[in-house]
């Protein structure tokens, strides 16, 4: 999605749209399909180029700098009440209003004073995190209960229903619940 590629990021809606079929989240993979049965079949060429092209914006215009047009709003949003908004009698909509045109100007002042100033917090040259205890615990645990190998007769707590295939269900031929065995305590592999 930071590319720009408007294509790979359409190619991710029909497993969203399964997913979200599985997970009893009909609206979402209606509008989905929606949005794309318009996008294909529907919309004039020009519509449909201007569509496609608004999915994605890149509000800094550096390189793999693409995000999502309602990230950005939000980011606004929230620079504009909270960060920005100020308090008192400054924080009327009038001003907020005025102001928020300026938001990304009061951004750039900001971290120019806290880059110029090297305020501490803002330190990046960090050592690396020892994980190596971690990884040691992690190791021991995998090799102790074989979680990673296929053993014949392991018992699991729990079986992981396929939501994929349990969504392309769903879209064929009507919903069918996934965990229709879950008062089984174990599940053989």
């Amino acid at each position: 999605m930071n590319h720009g590629d408007i294509k790979r990021l359409e190619s991710t809606f029909l497993p969203w749209i399964f997913i979200f079929q599985a997970t009893k989240k009909y609206k979402y993979a209606k509008h989905m399909v929606r949005l794309l049965m318009d996008i294909y079949y529907e919309y004039p060429s020009a519509l449909k180029k201007a569509v496609r092209y608004s999915m994605l914006v890149n509000p800094t215009r550096k390189r793999d700098g693409f995000q999502a047009p309602d990230w950005c709003t939000e980011l606004g949003n929230l620079y504009t009440k909270i960060i920005y908004g100020g308090g008192g009698s400054n924080h009327t909509v009038e001003r907020i209003i005025k102001e928020s045109m300026l938001k990304q100007i009061f951004r750039d002042i900001h971290l120019t004073f806290k880059k110029n100033l090297v305020l501490t917090h803002l330190t990046t040259r960090h050592c690396q995190p020892d994980m190596t205890s971690t990884y040691e615990a992690i190791l021991k645990h995998l090799k102790a209960t074989k979680a990673h190998e296929f053993v014949p007769g392991h018992l699991s707590d729990y079986l992981v229903p396929d939501l994929f295939a349990c969504g392309q269900a769903a879209m064929w031929d009507g919903f069918e619940d996934c965990n229709e065995d879950e008062d089984e305590q174990h599940w053989r592999m």
